[in-house]
């Protein structure tokens, strides 16, 4: 399959293109035109034999991309915090909040892969908790996706993960990094079965993980929980 990783910028997404690459598959990582890192991610994704792209952020430019490149599969790794919106904010930058990157940039993803007749899976990268009809913002966001690409008619897998950490992270977030150690802790008291099922995944074992299930078609139109994520 061809590839295309949104979100390879970040943490997990970065570790997805070195799995993808590293098992010989042609894989395209999405960097926003305007990041701060472009220029760095571009030479270690190159190295990786990665080809980086730059497509905009709007359907149509991003279906005729899927065209294009002949994509088969699309990772969506993609999301925000509070703290980049809070940023966004500040910089008066375009708004940035779960509606706007968590829900609205991955909906786009799956009207432009339907548009572009994309037929391979759409392997979305949710989180433990998401439901559409939660109080939480977050976790709404998340749920409403899910509900978006069921609906699509596209061969997805939804991965439901937990708190994902890694001492290689680049963006250091407090909040998840505080509750992955306070979690891990309680569940390894609590005993092994909570903690294979609530624990912390890293970035490394959660790409690989990705990778493997978009490569295999039983796991097509499943939702994948925490639980099933192996830690190693």
């Amino acid at each position: 399959m061809k590839s295309f990783v949104a979100g390879a910028s970040g943490y997990t997404g970065q570790h997805l293109i070195k799995t993808l690459c590293s098992e010989g598959e042609q894989t395209i990582a999405h960097i926003r035109p305007n990041s701060s890192r472009l220029e760095r991610l571009n030479s270690v994704f190159s190295d990786y034999g990665a080809e980086v792209d730059t497509t905009e952020w709007q359907a149509d430019a991003l279906a005729e991309t899927f065209r294009r490149s002949a994509v088969d599969c699309i990772f969506s790794v993609i999301g925000t915090t509070k703290a980049r919106g809070r940023a966004a904010k500040q910089s008066g930058s375009a708004v940035e909040n779960y509606e706007t990157v968590d829900y609205a940039l991955n909906a786009m993803l799956v009207d432009a892969a339907l548009a572009a007749g994309v037929s391979g899976p759409f392997v979305y990268l949710s989180s433990l908790g998401a439901s559409a009809t939660s109080s939480n913002a977050y976790m709404r966001a998340r749920g409403r996706m899910e509900e978006k690409l069921i609906g699509s008619g596209l061969p997805y897998i939804i991965v439901r993960a937990s708190f994902i950490t890694g001492s290689d992270r680049d963006e250091f977030r407090a909040g998840e990094r505080i509750g992955a150690t306070l979690l891990d802790g309680v569940f390894s008291l609590g005993g092994r079965k909570l903690k294979a099922k609530y624990g912390s995944v890293s970035g490394e074992a959660l790409g690989r993980f990705l990778a493997k299930a978009a490569g295999d078609p039983t796991s097509y139109r499943s939702i994948i929980e925490a639980k099933d994520i192996p830690r190693s």
